[in-house]
């Protein structure tokens, strides 16, 4: 699935692969995550982590859109599979300067109702998920269905057109900044996972750079940053979160 999102995205954005060195092959918790990361032309920031885990019976897929020339919201596709069961999250989060019109992709949400929900954990960064985020979690026999909606919502989703072509560029890497140095603050999105294997210093490194793409410009942003000497971990619903 993580090649059919990354060709749905090239074919309207030139992608410019980065190298990620050392992070581009992330071990953590019995899982390899193999990360990728581009430069979409037009658009921002494009990357995917694919992660496997015994013997190839665990899988994890993340793939994350991080628009800074376009002001749109910020996509992710997260899916994990094993044991025979299938989960899917594809969640937006509002990093956006001006609300632009999101129904089409309330369009493709009301075609798969059929389609086993479920109620994820709440987490400090609700405040920015939007609406239109999906959650699904069902068996092997759902994932033809989640792959279809998968597929539906990037082609919604790229097709989406900003309230202002002309973005905001500083407001918008403002905001997009702050959603990011949250995650390093309170944790989400395999930050516990990385944790012991990495370090507070090569996540920052790898949320900054390969993740989002935020590091080229985050020291001339307003948001304040998460400290180089901060070690903690605090439990977030019997999670634990880097602090």
């Amino acid at each position: 699935m993580l090649t059919r999102l990354l060709d749905t995205v090239a074919l309207s954005h030139v992608l410019i692969e980065q190298d990620l060195g050392e992070m581009s092959t992330l071990k953590a918790n019995g899982m390899t995550f193999e990360v990728r990361s581009f430069k979409a032309e037009g658009l921002g920031h494009v990357s995917l982590m694919n992660g496997t885990g015994l013997f190839g019976l665990s899988k994890e897929e993340t793939f994350i859109i991080c628009p800074i020339e376009k002001d749109l919201p910020l996509y992710m596709y997260r899916r994990t599979k094993g044991k025979g069961a299938d989960t899917l999250k594809i969640e937006l989060y509002d990093t956006q300067v001006i609300e632009s019109d999101l129904s089409k992709l309330h369009e493709v949400k009301n075609l798969y109702l059929d389609a086993p929900d479920f109620v994820p954990e709440r987490q400090w960064f609700d405040s920015y998920k939007l609406a239109e985020s999906v959650a699904k979690k069902g068996k092997e026999k759902h994932s033809d269905r989640f792959d279809s909606m998968t597929m539906e919502y990037i082609w919604a989703y790229m097709a989406l057109q900003p309230a202002d072509a002309e973005v905001q560029i500083k407001e918008k890497r403002n905001r997009v900044s702050s959603y990011v140095e949250g995650l390093l603050k309170n944790g989400g999105h395999y930050t516990h996972t990385f944790m012991k294997s990495l370090g507070v210093e090569k996540i920052q490194q790898l949320y900054r750079t390969a993740l989002y793409g935020t590091e080229e410009w985050r020291n001339d942003m307003d948001v304040p940053e998460v400290a180089e000497d901060v070690q903690s971990v605090q439990s977030v619903q019997g999670v634990q979160y880097v602090s």
